[in-house]
């Protein structure tokens, strides 16, 4: 029983050892923490939590980028609409102008006799 309660006091200190040792050296580090920020004790949850903000900036970026590209594509397909149109316009007035233009002819109603 002596001996149970020697090697439980020593993996006591040990892992309390280990503890202050952590935190030191994470004190030590420079990472910039926002100041609401949860404080998690778990590295595991410390990246999970890291990985969640990353990922809805991802998210919000995408969605502007998204947001922006169809502002432009509309913008785009509207500008090729008014572009369609004045190009079928030309395109009538260019056919119907040498048609209106050119004097009647008369018919031929034999050829070779």
């Amino acid at each position: 029983m002596k001996q149970l309660r020697h090697i439980l006091l020593a993996a006591s200190v040990m892992v309390f050892a280990n503890l202050a040792s952590a935190q030191a050296v994470n004190a030590a580090g420079t990472v910039k923490v926002d100041p609401n920020a949860p404080v998690y004790s778990d590295p595991i949850v410390q990246k999970r939590h890291a990985d969640s903000v990353a990922k809805a900036e991802y998210k919000s970026t995408k969605k502007a980028a998204k947001k922006k590209m169809k502002e432009e594509k509309s913008a785009a397909k509207s500008e090729m609409k008014v572009e369609k149109k004045e190009a079928n316009v030309t395109m009538k007035d260019s056919l119907a102008a040498p048609a209106a233009s050119t004097a009647p002819t008369t018919p031929v109603t034999s050829i070779g006799k």
